[in-house]
């Protein structure tokens, strides 16, 4: 028989100091740990369907506690589609002073003979996004920096004495980028419509129509604003039953363009965008109805030239400041403005606005943050290239430094991070996050997403409770689920993170 004789007096006071001492050393990290098990579970639930699931969630404040952290292939390479914005817009942050904004010039060639030029006009693209832009004839757009540039430039020519052209006008949509006008790895289905539009310096409605599609008296009708003379959209497309529209879209001349394939009745209102296939003919007509409306008559070329020629820059004006640029770009997710950007980037740094170049400043910015080629891998600046790879672990450290850096008085990265979409305002996030079951406050989580066949990516900064703040990103590839069963995965990563589950 064993007898219990108990502890030695003296040292029972330390040993149960001892003992709680080690009680709250264990349960401090399940405490700390409570929110990484919660999303360890949604993350495994999540993935048991197959394909890809990279997951990121990480305090961004130290009281959060690195307890809560949780990463599931966090290195692996994956397709992030338009997360990889976040990575051209840090760099833009990161190397362009917040008032940047860009030129589009007038340069007059020839003759004034009198009140009537001689020779040509010449607009001259230097990447101004939003040129005659949809967001600024709805209004979402300060005027003058965007449906007026070519009303402004068109009065600047009047101003300066010509109210008649005897010649030609001429739009140089690739003045400040030379090279390719298409990303590597776009591919031929992406490029019929506005997010796989060419990327020129000068690019008037952001390169692409609006088409809305209504039901007439001989079926389904196309329409679009007033396309200037000599521009016109052929329908034939054919009335189906309950489906999503099927619709092809081609250029069967520089300016005629041709709709077909089937649209259900009920699809009355249906949107479309194309991308225009001359651009620089398009710029060109444009700013010829601009020269109207400023009392400038454009008549045919008069005489050949002369000694007495010359050229003249009647002036310029400026685009939106950069702050103004990150939204269409991380909210709406704009292709084109991202890739004007990247190459704007090039031309600033590298003083060459190619993508390549653009290319390496971002790289350079990455290289800050310990970032190589084997965190992200890129080939253009917006992420419709099927060769971007990344890995959540860098978008995940790019959101956190920005966020750091505009805690700590960073103009350019506070601006950046006010572009991210909002729930309920205008961009990926319209319908995401809303209702009764989510936080009220404003700004309680801002983010940018990432789609495309077979791909779904999520990145954001996100207030859990009492208002710690947490970098989360999902990159989901080859995920079995539907569209919005993969949101409903990420709905449910973010709702642990908030507090709400």
């Amino acid at each position: 028989m064993i007898r219990h004789q108990g502890w030695p007096r003296a040292a029972a006071p330390a040993l149960l100091a001892a003992l709680l001492l080690a009680a709250l050393l264990l349960a401090a990290p399940a405490m700390a740990g409570s929110l990484s098990k919660h999303v360890r579970k949604v993350a495994e639930a999540g993935s048991e369907g197959g394909g890809c699931w990279a997951v990121v969630v990480r305090p961004l404040d130290e009281e959060a506690g690195h307890g809560n952290s949780f990463e599931q292939d966090s290195r692996r390479r994956l397709l992030g589609a338009s997360t990889c914005k976040l990575f051209t817009c840090y760099a833009a942050a990161s190397v362009l002073p917040p008032d940047t904004s860009l030129a589009t010039l007038l340069v007059a060639r020839g003759r004034l003979e009198g009140r009537t030029w001689i020779g040509s006009l010449r607009v001259y693209g230097g990447g101004a996004p939003g040129i005659l832009s949809w967001e600024s004839l709805q209004g979402a757009a300060a005027p003058e920096t965007g449906a007026l540039v070519l009303e402004r430039l068109a009065r600047l020519a009047r101003s300066s004495g010509i109210d008649t052209l005897a010649g030609e006008i001429v739009a140089e949509e690739m003045s400040f980028f030379p090279g390719d006008s298409l990303g590597p790895g776009w591919e031929w289905d992406d490029l019929a419509w506005y997010y796989g539009t060419k990327v020129t310096s000068l690019a008037v409605d952001d390169n692409a129509l609006e088409v809305r599609f209504e039901e007439g008296p001989g079926g389904i009708e196309a329409h679009t604003r007033a396309l200037p003379p000599g521009w016109r959209v052929e329908c034939r497309l054919m009335e189906q039953g309950p489906g999503p529209p099927d619709i092809q879209s081609r250029w069967i001349g520089p300016t005629t363009l041709e709709l077909t394939g089937r649209l259900a009745r009920g699809d009355a209102g249906h949107l479309e965008r194309p991308a225009i296939a001359r651009p620089d003919l398009y710029a060109r007509d444009r700013f010829r109805e601009a020269l109207g409306r400023a009392g400038i008559a454009v008549v045919a070329p008069r005489g050949a030239g002369a000694a007495s020629d010359s050229q003249w820059t009647l002036g310029a004006v400026s685009s939106p400041a950069l702050a103004q640029v990150y939204h269409p770009i991380l909210a709406r997710s704009q292709n084109l403005r991202a890739e004007q950007l990247l190459r704007v980037l090039g031309m600033a740094r590298i003083a060459e606005g190619t993508a390549a170049a653009g290319l390496e400043v971002v790289r350079r910015a990455l290289a800050g943050l310990g970032l190589g080629e084997a965190d992200v891998w890129l080939l253009d600046g917006c992420g419709l290239s099927r060769h971007d790879l990344v890995t959540a672990d860098a978008l995940a450290r790019v959101l956190a430094d920005a966020s750091r850096r505009a805690d700590a008085g960073d103009a350019g990265m506070h601006d950046m991070l006010a572009g991210l979409a909002l729930p309920g305002e205008e961009g990926t996030f319209r319908s995401r996050f809303t209702g009764e079951k989510w936080p009220g406050a404003p700004g309680w989580i801002r983010g940018k997403t990432g789609s495309m066949d077979g791909v779904d990516a999520f990145a954001a900064i996100v207030a859990g409770e009492e208002g710690r703040r947490f970098v989360v990103v999902s990159i989901r590839n080859h995920f079995p689920e539907t569209r919005s069963e993969a949101h409903a995965w990420e709905d449910r990563l973010v709702r642990s993170v908030a507090g709400l589950e």
